[in-house]
This record gives C-alpha cells, structure tokens and sequence, in this order.
C-alpha cells in the first residue's frame, strides 16, 4: 500500500479535478434549437438558431456541417463563420452566453455540431 503524502495528495486531487470536469461536459451538451422568427427576408422565411449549453464548461471554435448552407439574410462574420464544408462559431458558447444567429431561406437547415474545443474553468 502507499502512503499519500500532501504531494501525492495534490495530485491526485488536481488529475480528479481536470477528469470530473471533462467528464462532466461532452460534445453532447452542445445544443442547437431553430425556430420560424415569422420575419420575411426576400420572400423566404427567417430561422433563429440557437447554440446552448447547460454544461458549465465552455466550447470555443465550434464547428458547425453546413455543406450546402444557404441564406439571403446575410449573417454576421463576427459570429459565423465560413471553411469550407463547415461553420465556425467565432465565440465560445457557455451557460451564460448562448450563440444566437438568423438566417433566411425555403426550408430550416439541418446544423449539426462536427466539433468543438471544451474549456472547463
């Protein structure tokens, strides 16, 4: 058996720290919801997109799959955006700042998260 001292202590402590809050957020606690706004923009419906997190880490440089996108609304580049096949979110989400974004077009785009960085605190 080994004895714990204060160092071995520490350690074990920070490595359960760091593990407790990697496995507590996961790529899965990313959320996105998109809504009709009732707006039209040139003749075509507008979608609010709404990028959440319940988790208390953050996700900065989240990726986005939006082959194919479209939109006639244009979209903020301080906000989104483009590389080729993806969309990349240019803030981290969080618990207190959610990514909120319109397009417009036809039909709702099926977002889907392909990656993103998780910082915990």
């Amino acid at each position: 058996m080994v004895a714990m001292n204060n160092t071995n202590i520490r350690i074990f402590f920070f490595f359960a720290l760091i593990f407790q809050c990697y496995d507590a957020c996961k790529l899965s606690d990313l959320k996105i919801h998109q809504e009709k706004t009732g707006a039209q923009v040139h003749n075509k419906p507008e979608w609010k997109v709404s990028i959440t997190t319940d988790c208390r880490c953050s996700y900065p440089n989240v990726f986005l799959k939006c082959v194919a996108f479209q939109t006639v609304e244009p979209i903020d580049s301080s906000i989104l955006t483009f590389k080729g096949p993806f969309c990349v979110l240019d803030k981290a989400v969080s618990r207190s700042h959610p990514i909120i974004f319109k397009y417009a077009w036809d039909t709702v785009y099926p977002f889907t998260i392909a990656n993103a960085e998780i910082a915990c605190p």
